[in-house]
């Protein structure tokens, strides 16, 4: 994945402006395109597509892999595949790499921008460009940092460390607030996506992404929203939750639903619904439905991908308090 953020640093507090990513792009995105070249050069030598057999596809995964580090510290790499007895090694210089992965390139840029134009900010706002992460070594993404920002990037922290050493830091936080202790600093974050629900429009009578809680809100946060039931003796209640900045949603991220179901057979048209969300720092979310009048209500967790749930938390609450061993779950 590629991520960004602009956070401003003063004293103890740590607080997020803006962030944004792209889920669909990473190192691997480079990675696939000298795939791509590699098999491409190989169909035009012997007519076959080494991408067919998966083992072979592996090995030349990993040799373009390894020629991706490789142009990072070099001019040119070498690539080498084998398949049906056939063999072929492609040589590739930086310049034919940065051709082929402009287009991935210029996406990263292009967030960049969104996120500062989201924060507020200008360029000359940035006291510094911090590099993480191990796609940040190969010379197109320092260079076109350097171009974007007027600033030199900063890899005095080792990019495929960075990761590692902030979430040493986090658990340094969590386990000072778990001991009742003041932790050295703070850490204010903001969410990356807009939650909200499936609506009705008014007007069109079409679907439309209604939006709780805005893209870059400062967590933790709660926040509401009201809607009515669109016609008279309605049973049940459906409510889809999703992610995203389009008003479609079909173009959105569906995280999940809920209903509440056995309402009054009597309930009339443009009854009000009262839709809350409680976004936590963790990741997360708490949706409660009301329906007035009727005292209908439901509480529904998403479980969202990556994050604990109520169990685990309090499995390695215990575990830092020398309660309870780990046990980790056996997979056949």
């Amino acid at each position: 994945t590629f991520d960004v953020t602009v956070m401003e640093i003063g004293g103890r507090d740590f607080v997020a402006l803006a962030t944004d990513g792209d889920v669909h792009l990473g190192g691997r995105d480079w990675d696939q395109r000298l795939v791509d070249h590699v098999a491409e050069q190989f169909i035009r030598q012997h007519g076959l597509d080494p991408r067919e057999d998966p083992n072979t596809y592996g090995r030349l995964w990993r040799e373009c892999e390894d020629a991706k580090r490789t142009l990072s510290a070099r001019q040119k790499a070498s690539i080498a595949c084998d398949y049906r007895g056939f063999a072929a090694r492609v040589e590739i210089d930086r310049a034919t790499f940065h051709e082929l992965t402009q287009d991935l390139l210029d996406r990263t840029a292009f967030t960049t921008k969104q996120t500062l134009q989201a924060s507020g900010l200008e360029w000359n706002d940035i006291d510094r460009v911090l590099l993480v992460g191990g796609s940040t070594r190969m010379p197109a993404v320092p260079e076109m940092l350097r171009q974007l920002t007027g600033k030199e990037p900063d890899a005095s922290i080792s990019p495929d460390e960075a990761v590692a050493h902030g979430a040493a830091l986090h658990a340094g936080i969590l386990l000072s607030q778990f001991e009742g202790k003041s932790p050295q600093f703070r850490i204010r974050n903001v969410n990356s996506h807009s939650l909200g629900v499936v609506a009705t429009d008014s007007v069109t009578k079409r679907p439309r992404t209604a939006v709780l809680i805005p893209r870059n809100t400062t967590l933790p946060v709660t926040a509401k929203r009201v809607f009515k039931t669109q016609k008279a003796g309605q049973l049940s209640i459906r409510v889809q939750i999703v992610e995203g900045e389009s008003a479609s949603p079909d173009d959105c991220v569906q995280l999940g639903k809920c209903s509440v179901r056995d309402l009054p057979a009597d309930l009339p048209a443009q009854t009000p619904i009262e839709v809350r969300f409680h976004y936590e720092e963790n990741g997360r979310l708490t949706v409660k439905v009301q329906v007035a009048g009727t005292g209908a209500e439901l509480e529904h967790e998403i479980a969202r991908e990556n994050s604990l749930t109520t169990e685990q938390l309090d499995i390695w609450r215990q575990y830092i308090s020398g309660v309870a061993p780990i046990v980790r779950e056996a997979h056949g």
